[in-house]
This record gives C-alpha cells, sequence and structure tokens, in this order.
C-alpha cells in the first residue's frame, strides 16, 4: 500500500477507487494514520469485490447492500489476519 496526497477535487474523500477495466487501482489519503488508513482500504476493496463501476455519484448505490457485505468479509479476514 502506498498512500498519496489526494488532489485537490478528492480532497473531501479519504480514499477512493479508479476502475480502468483491466485493474482497480485504490488511492489512500496520505494523511491518515495507519488505522482510518487501513479502515479506508478496506472499505475501498469493498467497493471493488461489491462490483463498483466507478464514477456515480448516488452514494446509496455506491454504499448499499453488497458494498456493506463486502466490507464485513473484508473486516472479518483482516482481523483474523
Amino acid at each position: 500500500m502506498r498512500r498519496i496526497k489526494l488532489p485537490k477535487c478528492r480532497r473531501e474523500y479519504q480514499g477512493y477507487v479508479i476502475d480502468t477495466s483491466k485493474a482497480y487501482y485504490i488511492f489512500i489519503d496520505k494523511t491518515l494514520t495507519y488505522d482510518p488508513a487501513i479502515d479506508t482500504l478496506i472499505e475501498e476493496w469493498a467497493h471493488t469485490i461489491a462490483g463498483f463501476k466507478g464514477g456515480t455519484e448516488n452514494e446509496l448505490e455506491d454504499h448499499g447492500a453488497a458494498w456493506g457485505r463486502a466490507v464485513s468479509k473484508v473486516k472479518q479476514a483482516y482481523l483474523k489476519f
């Protein structure tokens, strides 16, 4: 994981995902400390598992039931690690 300084247009977020159709790229704000960065990574990773297509502005669509289930599964796996 490499954290970066988020562009001005993305600073309202702690992280985000870009889907290039070949791969997902997850960006995490470098100003976050370790625990919030891990939580953000888990949530962004959940977007990829839940089938996030990127570019939507609909908060409910991006954070629906499928995303919630994915967050739960990823967090459980992390806690077992």
